[in-house]
Formats: C-alpha cells, sequence, structure tokens
C-alpha cells in the first residue's frame, strides 16, 4: 500500500487498500543476503482483512481469534512503519475452525 522507497515521503500510500487488480514484479529478493535478481512475473493479489473473514464465515467457519499487531512479518523494507508514534496494522493472525 505504501512505498517505502521513497524517501520524500514514504507514508504516502501508493495504491489503494481496496484495490481488486493483481500486482505483479518480474524480480525476486534473495532473503538471506538481501540480493534482487531477475525472475518470472510473479502475480498477487491484496485482500481486505474484511474479505478474509467474510469468506471465512461464508464457508462455514467459526472465528476463534482475530489479532492486528503492528510490527511487519515481512521483508525489513516495511520497518520504517513500525517505530511511528501513530501505529497502523502491518500484520494479523486469523483462527478458524470448521464447525461441527
Amino acid at each position: 500500500m505504501f512505498d517505502e522507497t521513497r524517501p520524500d515521503d514514504p507514508h504516502r500510500p501508493a495504491r489503494s487498500y481496496f484495490a481488486r487488480t493483481a500486482d505483479g514484479v518480474a524480480e525476486g529478493l534473495d532473503y538471506y543476503g538481501n540480493a534482487e535478481y531477475s525472475a518470472p512475473v510473479n502475480y498477487w493479489f491484496h485482500h481486505t482483512l474484511s474479505d478474509i473473514v467474510t469468506a471465512s464465515l461464508e464457508n462455514g467457519l467459526a472465528l476463534e481469534h482475530l489479532c492486528e499487531y503492528s510490527h511487519n512479518i515481512n521483508t525489513d523494507a516495511h520497518d520504517i512503519y513500525e517505530s511511528q508514534a501513530a501505529q497502523f496494522p502491518l500484520s494479523f493472525t486469523l483462527v478458524s475452525r470448521k464447525s461441527s
């Protein structure tokens, strides 16, 4: 959602949280040495928290736990957002179980 590579304004949203289009990149990241490399295009879709919770409930799953966190579980590129006085969720856990 944010572009942390813009040192002039890393907190300005770069894409909508509600976007329904796929994102794609043609580069990889070596998580061991942080080396970038060319790779086949990798696509992913963003899902809102309400998309995920609603899909769980619509498929007969019972929500048991939902917790949002201000820490990042992705690459260290998003770490700049963790130390801000005003926080927003960077990750969450959701536990649901198939109803009996």
